[in-house]
C-alpha cells in the first residue's frame, strides 16, 4: 500500500512538471477534476497505510497482553 502511495505521488508530481516543461508556458491549461481526485486518492492511500500499520501494532500489543495473562493462569 505504501508503494502505491509513493508511485502515485511521483506520478502526480511528474505530470504537471512535464506539462510545464513541454512548452505550454504561454497557453492556458487546467488539470481538471481528475487531477484533484488523484491527489485525494493518494491521500487515502497514505491514510490506509497508516491505519494498517496501527492495526498491526494494536494486534501485536493485544496478543502480548493475552499471552502474559494466559501464562499467569488468569482468564482473559
Amino acid at each position: 500500500m505504501f508503494v502505491s502511495a509513493v508511485c502515485c505521488t511521483v506520478a502526480l508530481v511528474t505530470y504537471p512538471t512535464a506539462i510545464e516543461l513541454d512548452g505550454w508556458n504561454g497557453s492556458l491549461h487546467g488539470y481538471g477534476a481528475g487531477y484533484g481526485l488523484a491527489w485525494m486518492t493518494n491521500g487515502l492511500f497514505i491514510v490506509a497505510t497508516v491505519c494498517m500499520c496501527l492495526d498491526d501494532v494494536v494486534a501485536s500489543c493485544s496478543s502480548r497482553h493475552r499471552r502474559r495473562h494466559l501464562a499467569n493462569g488468569e482468564k482473559v
